[in-house]
């Protein structure tokens, strides 16, 4: 079993954008993070690890979708929202059995932005669809 979270941060600005800091965030970026999404392992037989972090720049409004991945491996797939360009996007993340990130990519490059993505799987399959809706302009 997995478990996701989202921690929004309160984002301090100027009057031309964001502060740059002069100590790097934990991701080595200079900008404040944003929402922070960590996946959390819930074994079934030990203690659950640490949680490992997924994004210190998901967007929040989007929210985060877990699904399981093929069976025989153990694996799950994280959906969530981040910024790319100035434009919410849709991120996929696979976790491995070990519970750590073991891929990620950028699945929507819409010039609108995203608004939120959604997951679902088919039981006994290794197929998992996800699913975008996108802002508004």
């Amino acid at each position: 079993m997995r478990w996701s979270t989202v921690v929004c941060r309160k984002l301090s600005r100027t009057v031309r954008g964001s502060v740059r800091s002069k100590t790097p965030a934990p991701d080595g970026k200079y900008e404040p993070p944003r929402a922070v999404v960590r996946v959390l392992d819930l074994p079934d037989e030990k203690p659950p690890a640490e949680p490992t972090v997924i994004s210190y720049r998901a967007h929040s409004p989007g929210g985060v979708a877990v699904s399981a991945g093929d069976p025989a491996v153990g694996d799950a797939v994280v959906a969530w929202t981040g910024i790319d360009d100035k434009r919410s996007q849709v991120f996929l993340t696979r976790i491995g059995a070990d519970g750590k990130k073991a891929a990620q990519k950028m699945l929507t490059h819409g010039k609108n932005g995203v608004s939120e993505g959604a997951l679902a799987s088919a039981p006994d399959s290794r197929a998992t669809v996800c699913c975008t809706r996108e802002a508004w302009a």
